[in-house]
């Protein structure tokens, strides 16, 4: 019998409305998963099965959030937590973030890149598409987008970062806030030198936040505290290609880079011609006397020594205090449970006549 004229059948080019969604997400080759508003997780596709290696009934069901990464955790528990959705995506905006899977007897990948797409209804969020893709090992270095709350983030942390609030009456802070300007500007290398806590990562922040590299990401690489190996895979064999998108690379306490280290990235700066990232230094006490220690290579010294800044201890520039409580005290309160929204004189008194020996990190 001919089908009813009002009811054809599909062509081959048109779904069947028999044919369900759960059976083309299973054809799907990318590891697929459905979470419901409660972010309990209700379907996974059988790529996803063969990624975790967890069969969908037995994960069916479990709520996905973030919890302390513990890589003695059950496997079901940190894919579980692998999978909760960032901020963005329960208040309907797509995104994507980088999970670390701690190491497990598990072959393959370590990174996942799990990415959100928010099914929404007139009355909210319906629910969440996930995909996963693994990451390899040499892709861990490259910067994803960013997520649109990081941006936010580092909106307002521009916001803490102004060439007004180097204002002072003393000289040296004067000459310091001049040289930051020219810094800005030129997009060469700088070197900041001064005490622990005066102040030279966010004076490399405010270089950065005031030059043409703004929008771009701001990366801050402690060569004290990082692992060697770390260290590597950030510089790489031939220099910082590691870290393409950022904007400014600030090298904190950079005679600590090993010296292999420091040669490769002195070959990287020769050889660039300004090509990648901005590179600023920083470091205590003063570089000859690293150089001369043999700490610090001459070469790369000379590299990175476009323009030096010294920065002031603050108990030579007490007059400061003042105007720096003034921008610390909204910060402080907000961090706590009730805010002070100024000092007396004789408070201030006392911090003047204090000597400081962290610097502005102490107060």
């Amino acid at each position: 019998m001919a089908a009813p004229a009002d009811n054809p059948r599909p062509t081959p080019d048109e779904p069947d409305e028999d044919v369900r969604w759960p059976a083309y997400f299973q054809r799907s080759v990318e590891p697929l998963f459905l979470l419901n508003r409660r972010r309990r997780l209700v379907f996974v596709n059988r790529a996803w099965e063969k990624l975790t290696g967890l069969e969908a009934r037995a994960v069916r069901g479990l709520v996905c959030k973030s919890r302390p990464k513990d890589p003695g955790a059950a496997w079901q528990d940190l894919v579980q937590s692998a999978l909760a959705p960032p901020p963005e995506a329960l208040h309907g905006k797509a995104s994507h973030v980088r999970r670390l899977v701690p190491k497990t007897e598990r072959p393959g990948p370590q990174w996942w890149e799990v990415h959100f797409f928010p099914v929404m209804s007139a009355d909210g969020l319906l629910a969440i598409v996930g995909k996963i893709s693994a990451v390899a090992a040499e892709g861990l270095f490259e910067l994803p987008p960013l997520p649109e709350r990081i941006i936010a983030l580092r909106e307002r942390r521009a916001d803490q970062h102004r060439l007004e609030d180097l204002q002072s009456e003393v000289p040296a802070m004067r000459r310091v806030a001049e040289q930051v300007r020219l810094a800005a500007g030129a997009g060469t290398a700088v070197l900041l030198q001064g005490e622990a806590g005066s102040g030279k990562q966010w004076l490399a922040r405010l270089i950065h936040q005031t030059g043409a590299r703004r929008a771009q990401p701001f990366v801050c690489v402690d060569c004290a505290r990082l692992p060697t190996a770390v260290l590597e895979g950030i510089i790489g064999h031939a220099g910082p290609f590691r870290l393409p998108d950022a904007g400014t690379v600030y090298l904190r306490e950079v005679y600590r880079l090993p010296r292999e280290l420091q040669d490769r990235l002195l070959r990287w700066l020769t050889a660039s011609a300004g090509d990648g990232p901005r590179f600023l230094a920083g470091l205590r006490g003063d570089a000859g006397e690293h150089v001369r220690a043999g700490r610090l290579l001459a070469e790369l010294h000379g590299a990175l020594t476009a323009l030096v800044i010294q920065v002031p201890p603050l108990r030579e520039r007490p007059v400061d205090i003042p105007r720096l409580v003034d921008a610390l005290l909204p910060r402080a309160g907000a961090a706590a449970d009730h805010a002070v929204a100024s000092l007396s004189a004789d408070a201030l008194e006392v911090l003047r006549s204090y000597r400081w020996p962290g610097n502005v990190g102490e107060l």
